[in-house]
């Protein structure tokens, strides 16, 4: 992440707040402009994945304010890296728990939430090391599952959603150079966002616009590796 403030850190985010922002909104209401309906539930059905989509919005929307301005850099330090911690704690275990309540497979479901408590608890100790460390293997298995999850239920939005956030996370935590002219973060924050859809797509029974084609090419060749 920049050790300085940066303009385009600052859009990257906003552009995943906004990303964020068009979820929940798509989550509890649906979209009428291109018919996205919620699951059969309604509003409650998808309240887990909601807290992901919370969580990553408050946190991209203060890294916005954090990253334009050099008197906000620092001040706002603390309470931004608290909330990005509490994206991967709270908010991947809630995601990946949500996926598997769609899937019929509630027991998981509920089981994931449970993969919250080791960093908390470390937290609480006190050893920013060892929370680190344990926040680390929890995101990581939140997205193996996830994406076992997807393989399961043939959920193909899901799948191409954890791999886009597999690989930009990745992306972003081996490497310090630019691409394109923008730092590793960036290119973080437009993977999330452009997961986010996905990640409704997923949750939601109708298909995005112009990605029904994508469902059906997915869908073939997902079928063919697994048959």
């Amino acid at each position: 992440m920049p050790v300085f403030p940066s303009k385009s850190t600052a859009i990257s985010d906003l552009v995943l707040a906004c990303s964020c922002v068009w979820s929940l909104y798509s989550i509890y209401g649906g979209m009428p402009s291109i018919g996205l309906k919620p699951r059969d539930g309604g509003m409650a059905s998808n309240n887990l994945a909601s807290v992901w989509f919370a969580l990553t919005l408050a946190a991209s929307l203060l890294g916005a304010f954090r990253f334009l301005k050099r008197q906000f850099f620092d001040r706002l330090a603390p309470i931004h890296d608290l909330l990005s911690w509490l994206v991967l704690v709270i908010g991947l275990p809630c995601l990946a728990s949500q996926f598997y309540m769609n899937a019929g497979l509630s027991v998981l479901g509920n089981l994931h939430l449970l993969l919250m408590l080791p960093p908390i608890l470390s937290w609480l100790g006190k050893d920013q090391a060892e929370t680190n460390k344990v926040t680390g293997y929890l995101a990581l298995a939140s997205m193996f599952s996830m994406t076992g999850c997807a393989v399961y239920s043939r959920n193909y939005y899901q799948l191409l959603a954890c791999l886009l956030m597999f690989s930009s996370s990745r992306a972003f935590d081996i490497t310090e150079k630019r691409r394109l002219g923008l730092p590793p973060v960036d290119w973080l924050h437009y993977g999330l966002a452009a997961s986010n859809f996905l990640l409704v797509a997923g949750l939601c029974h109708t298909d995005l616009p112009g990605m029904d084609k994508l469902r059906h090419w997915t869908g073939n060749a997902m079928s063919s590796m697994f048959s």
